[in-house]
């Protein structure tokens, strides 16, 4: 066996791993792939389902802010017989001129076999406000799924009793423009608390007038003022404004949330 120098063996050393890489990446070349997933294929199915909702947005040619923006909707078993039904929050007009049939949220149960039945009249949840988030929970756990719509003016909470909706102040008609919300145990006592994103300060007869050139177009959000977020503390069938005790009491244009406790220490975080 011939001897080998220091130099050499310090050359094979460093050679051998960068040969072996080599040789990994030829068979990762050759080895078989595995086929593409088939693509995925989404059908409009809303009319099929008896879903004939149209969202208005009040829109009135003076360029009001509120009219760029659509709302939300929910999913949720709000008759407790074990499949889910929908509830879409809708627009108002905002211009002062009132509608003999002012546009309102829609309930629709579900039917079974895809379709759907609109049970909006009869629910207590027709409201007209001007509406953009929801929340859906059990706040006061009688087993009802409850809403909670966040407005441009008053919030309203609707509390479900066996499947029909009541408008229930509790202390959470804030005023200002809210865009969303979500429930939580924040101070895990065991029930539902209420975290309100709200997104600007904005008033109709203060709206601000913009442009593109000579033309008259919708303001940019850089336009209006930011406003602050709320967080209401559960006290039974009232609930308690906590923001500032919280120190959570800061501005921005807040459009929407996302709960979770994503440091796995028992408590909820709010990002909105």
């Amino acid at each position: 066996m011939c001897p080998v120098s220091q130099s050499a063996r310090s050359r094979i050393r460093f050679q051998v791993p960068i040969w072996g890489l080599a040789l990994a990446s030829a068979l990762c070349a050759c080895a078989p792939k595995d086929p593409p997933a088939p693509p995925v294929h989404f059908a409009d199915a809303g009319a099929a389902a008896g879903i004939d909702f149209v969202h208005y947005n009040g829109f009135s040619g003076e360029y009001y802010y509120v009219e760029t923006f659509g709302a939300g909707a929910a999913f949720l078993d709000y008759d407790g017989d074990g499949d889910l039904d929908l509830y879409l929050v809708n627009g108002a007009d905002r211009t002062g001129h009132g509608q003999a049939d002012p546009p309102v949220r829609r309930l629709y149960r579900n039917a079974g076999a895809g379709t759907f039945a609109d049970v909006t009249a009869h629910s207590g949840s027709a409201d007209p406000g001007y509406g953009f988030g929801i929340a859906a929970a059990d706040y006061d756990a009688d087993g009802d799924t409850d809403l909670f719509v966040a407005n441009y003016g008053p919030n309203a909470l609707y509390r479900n009793d066996q499947g029909t909706f009541a408008k229930t102040p509790a202390g959470l008609a804030d005023p200002r423009w809210g865009s969303s919300a979500g429930f939580l145990d924040y101070d895990l006592d065991g029930d539902l608390d209420l975290f309100v994103t709200n997104y600007v300060r904005y008033a109709l007869d203060d709206e601000a007038v913009c442009q593109q050139g000579q033309v008259r177009s919708y303001c940019e959000p850089s336009v209006y003022d930011p406003t602050g977020d709320l967080l209401y503390r559960n006290d039974g069938h009232i609930f308690a404004d906590v923001t500032e005790a919280t120190g959570i009491a800061l501005k921005g244009k807040g459009l929407g949330v996302a709960l979770a406790d994503y440091d796995r220490d028992g408590q909820s975080l709010a990002l909105e």
